[in-house]
């Protein structure tokens, strides 16, 4: 039976702890609303979003916000199949896409990346990546290509595309050429997510563990992250294995097979929780920040937090209690989304949390 495809998000946790189907989810857990609050010391320097008003500013879902080198904003909305232009003073430039298999449409966006002429690429999750540019008539099509994969996330490094995702039901990286030639694959090295008693659901929990999220680092080092299981891991281009670190404190969804079929998801019960890695973005020179979102049974919502990784030693900071996912690093400003009371961008300054490391 074909898996059922549901997007689930801890707004509803209430609902999903004890959901039960006869198929199990095929999507991962989202991080519900947060509501906004800046540090002292750090300072908004502008909002992209409102709740009723400007339609240009107006998102459903924001998937990942990224910026080029002369800070124009991009966001990818992958419930309204968007990808949308903002200058750097924020001013709606564009928007391009739709639902739908053709030129410039998306089937599932699930990534976005810049590469280093300004290239705009959107990794699908339908085994497909979109080439986009920023002209004078707004965002301009380029081309697309199939991507032997079913891509979660991608990045550009040394010249060449970065994709995580799952092939056969093992999660795998592709490096491509900017042409979408497939240069090298390996394997992701992420453990088996097999809980004992749940064999019947092998081909979810295979393909589960294959989502997750890329960051390139600099030079020709990219880090991978399992969504469900709080692992980075850093390679080379080449495939060279370079470090692993664990998120501290992470704790994964537990599953319970239903007796009427399917599964249940739920909070680990030695601490109460359930986490999940939201995002990777980058930091100042060789950081890389994670946002971690995790759910209890007292609060349906969850919360945000950040860790800062050291991409030469792995070291990871302590966990910083965030409003927002940190989404892009770049022209000395953060930038990040939230989705309470609705979705929204936000420009600030470098916060402290980030000055600190």
């Amino acid at each position: 039976m074909t898996p059922l495809i549901v997007r689930v998000a801890p707004l509803f946790l209430g609902t999903l702890l004890g959901w039960h189907s006869g198929d199990p989810p095929t999507r991962p857990v989202v991080p519900g609303p947060v509501s906004v609050e800046i540090e002292k010391g750090d300072t908004l320097l502008f909002e992209i979003g409102v709740i009723t008003g400007d339609p240009n500013q107006i998102f459903a879902n924001i998937r990942d916000v990224d910026v080029d080198g002369n800070g124009n904003i991009l966001v990818l909305d992958d419930q309204d199949f968007s990808l949308s232009w903002f200058g750097p003073d924020g001013r709606f430039r564009g928007r391009t896409g739709r639902d739908g298999g053709g030129p410039g449409e998306f089937r599932a966006p699930a990534d976005l990346a810049v590469g280093p002429a300004g290239q705009i690429y959107v990794l699908d999750t339908a085994r497909r990546i979109s080439e986009f540019a920023l002209g004078e008539e707004g965002l301009e099509f380029i081309r697309s290509f199939p991507v032997p994969v079913f891509g979660s996330g991608m990045c550009v490094v040394d010249g060449r595309l970065v994709v995580l995702g799952v092939a056969d039901g093992t999660p795998k990286v592709y490096i491509l050429s900017e042409e979408g030639e497939v240069i090298r694959s390996f394997g992701a090295g992420f453990p088996r997510q097999l809980p004992r008693g749940l064999e019947r659901f092998t081909v979810f929990f295979d393909s589960s563990n294959g989502r997750g999220h890329v960051h390139c680092a600099g030079g020709d080092v990219f880090a991978i992250a399992s969504e469900r299981l709080g692992i980075v891991r850093w390679f080379s281009t080449q495939g060279d294995f370079i470090r692993e670190v664990t998120i501290n404190g992470f704790s994964p969804v537990t599953w319970t097979a239903h007796p009427r079929g399917g599964l249940s998801m739920g909070v680990d019960p030695a601490t109460g929780v359930a986490n999940t890695l939201n995002h990777l973005s980058g930091g100042g020179p060789g950081q890389i920040v994670a946002t971690i979102h995790g759910a209890s049974m007292e609060d349906m919502e969850g919360q945000l937090d950040i860790y800062v990784l050291d991409s030469t030693s792995g070291q990871q900071s302590s966990s910083i209690p965030s409003e927002a996912v940190a989404s892009a690093y770049a022209h000395d400003r953060l930038y990040s989304f939230v989705r309470d009371p609705y979705p929204k961008i936000l420009v600030q300054t470098i916060p402290q949390w980030l000055q600190r490391h």
